[in-house]
């Protein structure tokens, strides 16, 4: 019985081969599986190789287009095993009752899950809630610093529209840190000095005055936390702690971002 030499012994032999592979696109695998691991030339081998890989890719492209003439002509994909006619199960599917949304159901063996659809008084409330991005809170270790680029490279300035602060000088509740207010006649930037104890004088989950956050104003709070809840979406409810009359709660985006939906003018 011939020993195959390895690659060094056989260099240029094993070469050629590996040169006919990939011109022919075979891999040197099905080579030695079909035998051409032996010297000499290797047409032959290649020439089997894809003869097979033919065979096998009209067997496939036949086996699809006839799946799919079936389909098409709704004869069903395989022999039914209660010997009932393509007709027969086709009008006793007709006759099922329909599957409740939000459950699973099983169809010839494969699972399938319906959406449930938004409560009613969601949809409602989409229509009627008033909802617009208000502002973003940038947090700092050094707010003089990060107050100075902001208003010097985009010609930000202080907002000076009478809102009074709440809590801003206890240290057991609130938020006692700097703020300063600028914007650029459309849209407000809170930069603030960071404070990681927030979350804890409020007895929150969600800290917003740790890495920051973004902002939207509705005119309709409450309507926003029955979708919240109706959505079994999770929020901390901080209420009105820090600007005066603001009712303010934070919620996490899918990636944790921390957003903030507040309306103002709000009397408990």
């Amino acid at each position: 019985m011939a020993m195959k030499p390895s690659w060094l012994e056989a260099g240029p032999q094993r070469r050629e081969q590996h040169q006919r592979a990939v011109t022919e696109h075979v891999g040197l695998a099905e080579i030695d599986a079909a035998g051409g691991g032996e010297l000499g030339d290797t047409s032959e081998f290649v020439e089997q190789v894809t003869t097979e890989r033919s065979v096998r890719a009209h067997a496939s492209d036949q086996f699809s287009s006839g799946r799919d003439r079936h389909a098409i002509a709704g004869a069903g994909h395989l022999p039914d095993p209660q010997g009932r006619q393509p007709a027969e199960v086709s009008s006793q599917r007709k006759n099922e009752a329909p599957s409740t949304p939000g459950t699973h159901t099983r169809t010839k063996g494969r699972p399938t899950l319906a959406c449930p659809e938004p409560p009613p008084a969601w949809r409602e409330s989409r229509s009627i809630m008033d909802l617009k991005f208000h502002h973003m809170n940038l947090c700092s270790d050094n707010l003089p610093r990060l107050s100075h680029f902001y208003r010097t490279i985009f010609d930000l300035g202080a907002i000076n529209d009478g809102r009074t602060r709440v809590n801003d000088q206890s240290a057991e509740v609130g938020y006692s840190g700097k703020v300063d207010f600028v914007g650029d006649g459309t849209v407000e930037f809170h930069l603030a000095e960071r404070d990681l104890l927030t979350g804890f004088k409020m007895k929150q989950f969600i800290n917003p005055m740790d890495r920051g956050h973004f902002c939207f104003r509705t005119d309709d709070i409450f309507g926003f936390k029955r979708r919240l809840d109706e959505l079994g979406i999770r929020y901390s409810d901080y209420g009105i702690w820090a600007v005066a009359g603001w009712y303010q709660i934070f919620l996490h985006d899918p990636d944790g971002n921390i957003v903030e939906v507040h309306q103002p003018n709000v009397e408990l």
